[in-house]
């Protein structure tokens, strides 16, 4: 295992705990808002991790697919996403 394995692999292990801990925090109404938010950066941690991980596994040329796909997806969910007010 190197260290880069290592790294991601404890990046992944801090987003699985931390969308766990935010689920736990949505139980209750006063704490929803902050479980929520915990939530949400344990995803972003590991979309950030899998889209780094990808890039340094397949190169920089990666799969044209896969990346055609990501610009769309991500506005998609962008404009889903919004808080409401």
């Amino acid at each position: 295992m190197t260290g880069f394995d290592f790294i991601v692999g404890a990046l992944y292990l801090a987003s699985a705990t931390l969308f766990v801990v935010g689920l736990h925090k949505m139980r209750a109404p006063s704490t929803a808002r902050r479980g929520n938010l915990i939530s949400a950066a344990g995803m972003v941690i590991a979309v950030v991790t899998t889209g780094v991980f990808s890039l340094v596994t397949t190169g920089a040329t990666g799969s044209p697919g896969a990346r055609s796909l990501l610009a769309p997806s991500s506005a998609v969910c962008s404009v889903f996403g919004k808080p409401a007010r």
